[in-house]
């Protein structure tokens, strides 16, 4: 998991161009990254075979709290709405 935030974050070359091309690719514009996407899909693998999400420890519970980030798409898509993933409500009207 370590790995998929650093990836997200890193300004290497390869995972700059990789962003750069994916965003090219995305008509949304959304800025995505196939190396990030295939690290946090394997860290989600794992978890599952580890039974991560099944086992309430503080481990596994830091596990998921890193992970749900990664994996969540539509705290984009409430941001672009203009809404509020909590109660749904637009975010003017709060």
């Amino acid at each position: 998991m370590a790995l998929a935030w650093g990836a997200r974050f890193s300004e290497s070359n390869t995972l700059v161009a990789d962003r750069e091309e994916m965003t090219a690719r995305d008509q949304k514009g959304v800025s995505r990254c196939r190396v990030v996407q295939l690290l946090v899909i394997r860290a989600r693998e794992v978890g599952e075979g580890w039974k991560a999400f099944r086992n309430a420890t503080m481990d596994n519970v830091i596990l998921g709290v890193l992970m749900e980030p990664l994996l969540a798409r539509k705290s984009e898509l409430a941001v672009r709405e203009g809404t509020s993933l909590m109660n749904r409500s637009p975010i003017s009207q709060r």
